[in-house]
């Protein structure tokens, strides 16, 4: 067992830092949810962390996927079994069901990659795709085409400029190096700020 408290502050860092991984429940404004990945070798588990708020508190449950038995983590809760918080710690946060980002290769878009976080019969677990444009070189591919399971390296190189969201691709428009965002003498590249201690 572990205190509560530690595993409270990763899920409100996992909702405040991974907002393209949040979902609305049922129209509800005071609760949201994120699946999360957890890999461990060969075998990959899923859970959903929601978030539940109220007008003087804000508390979280963790469930495994599509089962019962949520785990409620409270700032003031006592302990958690220490899987919630290898969980909530470890995880990794799938983008929201139906996501839709593209890859930028030296500024244009070679491949989109789909997100599918819901369950249906035809796909009971959270899964990715990446599709590489016609006619691209596969070298022109995203590294990670082959990967088995969604990674780390997803929310990486989406910080680094080389994951775009849906926006910039309904929008056509060019993809900036982040080099050449930075290059601007009015910008100011707040990332290195935030920095997680350990």
């Amino acid at each position: 067992m572990v205190p509560a408290s530690r595993a409270y502050l990763a899920c409100r860092y996992l909702f405040n830092e991974y907002p393209l991984a949040v979902s609305g429940v049922d129209h509800i404004p005071a609760m949201h949810t994120m699946v999360l990945m957890l890999c461990d070798g060969e075998q990959v588990r899923f859970f959903v962390l929601m978030r539940i708020r109220s007008r003087s508190r804000t508390d979280y449950t963790l469930s495994p996927w599509r089962a019962t038995g949520a785990v409620e983590i409270a700032a003031d809760g006592g302990e958690v079994p220490e899987l919630v918080a290898n969980v909530v710690e470890q995880g990794i946060p799938v983008p929201r069901d139906g996501s839709l980002f593209g890859w930028a290769y030296q500024e244009i878009v070679t491949a989109l990659i789909v997100i599918y976080a819901s369950y249906r019969p035809d796909s009971p677990v959270p899964v990715w795709s990446v599709m590489p444009l016609v006619g691209t070189p596969e070298s022109q591919w995203p590294p990670f085409s082959i990967e088995r399971f969604f990674g780390r390296w997803f929310w990486k190189d989406l910080q680094a400029g080389n994951i775009v969201g849906a926006a910039a691709l309904r929008a056509g428009m060019a993809v900036p190096s982040l080099t050449n965002l930075l290059a601007e003498a009015r910008k100011t590249d707040l990332a290195p700020r935030f920095q997680v201690s350990a």
